[in-house]
């Protein structure tokens, strides 16, 4: 008979759709523009780090997508529509929709410490509705 045991669990990991990358990240941007403690200060840093490693295959991946889906002309560049958005190739249209609406909706796992709602307000960081709203998985709320 096998022994299990049982190491926590994911308290620490903190999931949200990559669609809402960017907009974490200005968050996180905003909040660390602000002078705040040394430990805030590095838990924030922490965050915005891991936000970047996640914006960096974003990236990458949507370049894959570019290259797969969209016109380029003789030198090689993605070819823009008046509006500036991409020119998808002929006939692929449907199908790199529902690529990238697969793409933009997959969820994200950070394994990151939250901060405490506490550790805000304490430092006076004022946050609107809306970014309060973005952030709230990466917010532990202890007051």
């Amino acid at each position: 008979m096998g022994v299990f045991i049982f190491f926590g669990g994911d308290e620490n990991v903190i999931k949200f759709k990559l669609i809402n990358l960017s907009q974490i990240i200005n968050v996180f941007n905003n909040i660390a523009n602000k002078q705040t403690n040394i430990a805030l200060s590095y838990q924030i840093l922490k965050i915005l780090k891991k936000l970047g490693e996640e914006k960096d295959i974003f990236n990458n991946t949507v370049r894959m997508l570019r290259n797969k889906y969209c016109k380029v002309d003789a030198d090689g560049n993605i070819v823009l529509n008046a509006n500036g958005t991409f020119q998808i190739k002929d006939g692929l249209e449907e199908e790199y929709k529902k690529e990238a609406q697969e793409f933009a909706s997959l969820e994200v796992e950070l394994d990151v410490d939250k901060i405490r709602l506490s550790q805000l307000s304490n430092e006076d960081i004022k946050l609107s509705p809306n970014e309060l709203f973005t952030i709230e998985d990466f917010i532990e709320t202890d007051i």
